[in-house]
């Protein structure tokens, strides 16, 4: 959806530009819920306040609604078709490579120094590695930063 987002809202209408889109997803990861949904509702809260938010959350839940009632109907006769078998493995395919240029796309633009990449390494080899908690990461990611900020400023002074 990131690239959806981008291409939509900050190339062919301008509507916001690449930092909300990046705060649209903090955001929407903090938040109970989906994800998507809550930056959605960020995002419309941006352009147009509470009824911008409320209508794009509306607009966006409708039509899988409406998709999802109709496929429960006939699920077994759904699931057994090869035809769309093949799609659902040609459509998880093509959503893994979104979501790796998205991924990319976003280290470009919040990666900025030398101990960012040190704290992404580390975050991503404990993460992948060990079962610490991934509240505590964000935890020691947010506040490690403040703390070596302090103290070169400290010992420059």
């Amino acid at each position: 959806m990131i690239p959806i987002f981008e291409n939509e809202l900050v190339t062919k209408r301008k509507l916001i530009d690449k930092e909300d889109v990046l705060d649209a997803i903090t955001i929407g990861r903090c938040g109970p819920g989906a994800a998507i949904v809550n930056a959605i509702a960020f995002i419309g809260n941006k352009i147009d306040g509470f009824l911008g938010g409320l209508f794009s959350v509306l607009g966006f839940c409708f039509f899988p609604l409406i998709v999802i009632i109709i496929i429960s109907f006939s699920i077994d006769s759904f699931l057994n078709n090869e035809i769309i078998k093949n799609f659902l493995l040609g459509v998880s395919t093509c959503i893994c490579v979104m979501i790796v240029n998205s991924m990319i796309d976003f280290c470009k633009k919040t990666i900025k120094s030398k101990l960012c990449i040190l704290a992404f390494i580390i975050t991503l080899i404990l993460s992948t590695t060990t079962n610490i908690p991934i509240i505590c990461y964000l935890i020691v990611c947010g506040i490690y930063p403040y703390i070596f900020i302090n103290k070169i400023r400290t010992e420059q002074i």
